[in-house]
């Protein structure tokens, strides 16, 4: 069974006179650099995983500057959305290397796709940190403002289910709102629409049963077009079909997974695979 687990981290950035610049660290065991994140832990909100996760990897005190974005890492059966904050250091560094961290270096934006090692990191720091752009089309900024104010009833109007999931799907559905709303003014229409998908997966867990076997019907529609044959198969068992009909009530989390894989086709095959 393939496990959701989310987690929080943090963009620490500052902007100078040549540019913004944000902050990497460095990994011991893989030799490579990441951004400062932590896993969230029951009776925390995602911001308070950030904070602590940001700062046992720095070793500075932090404040919130916006929503940067959602990044999904894969581990051995497990699928984690990790939720990132702009964040600005305050006070004194008192960094002290780990097990796992051993040291942290500042880097110029322009650095950002050449010293990051994963690939969502790189793009999420781009985007997060680019300048606006003047060059928005009038009609595409009506449209995404259009499309968000239409979330934001949607998700005003958002009830749980009763199916115990926790807090951090609701709590990153207002962050990633947040980031979409900053992407339009900021012009970077792209980076809006990629925070509404992300948004339209974490509400899931919000809808009734039949509402959630729509969505999976039109992922199960648009895999049957996908380049990769294989990967209608794949949605198709992983959602227990059989004959056009779901098998077994359908849980948030197996929907997620499924919208998840049919954007990441590649990664999903391989988790599928961890996961057995």
């Amino acid at each position: 069974m393939i496990e959701i687990q989310f987690g929080a981290g943090g963009v620490v950035t500052q902007p100078t006179p040549t540019g913004p610049w944000f902050i990497g660290i460095h990994h011991r065991k893989h030799d490579e650099w990441s951004l400062p994140k932590g896993t969230w832990k029951p009776g925390e909100t995602l911001e308070e995983t950030a904070l602590r996760g940001v700062e046992e990897e720095t070793g500075f005190s932090l404040r919130f500057a916006g929503t940067a974005g959602l990044v999904h890492y894969l581990k051995p059966g497990t699928l984690q959305p990790v939720l990132f904050w702009i964040m600005v250091p305050e006070g004194h560094n008192r960094f002290t290397p780990s097990k796992e961290v051993d040291r942290f270096e500042r880097f110029p934006l322009s650095q950002a796709v050449d010293r990051l090692g994963f690939a969502e990191e790189k793009e999420l720091v781009t985007q997060a940190l680019a300048q606006p752009s003047p060059n928005l089309s009038k009609e595409d900024n009506e449209r995404l403002r259009a499309r968000l104010e239409d979330e934001c009833h949607q998700t005003r109007r958002l009830t749980p289910d009763g199916s115990g999931e926790p807090l951090p799907w609701e709590e990153a559905i207002e962050a990633l709102l947040q980031a979409a709303h900053r992407a339009r003014e900021n012009g970077n229409v792209a980076w809006g629409w990629k925070c509404l998908r992300d948004i339209h997966r974490l509400e899931f867990p919000f809808l009734t049963p039949k509402a959630l076997e729509e969505r999976a019907n039109l992922l199960l529609d648009r895999a049957r077009i996908a380049p990769d044959p294989d990967l209608k198969n794949k949605l198709h068992g992983l959602l227990g079909t059989q004959n056009g009909l779901f098998q077994a009530p359908l849980s948030p989390r197996t929907v997620y997974l499924a919208s998840w894989g049919l954007d990441h086709p590649e990664e999903f095959a391989r988790i599928q695979g961890s996961g057995k």
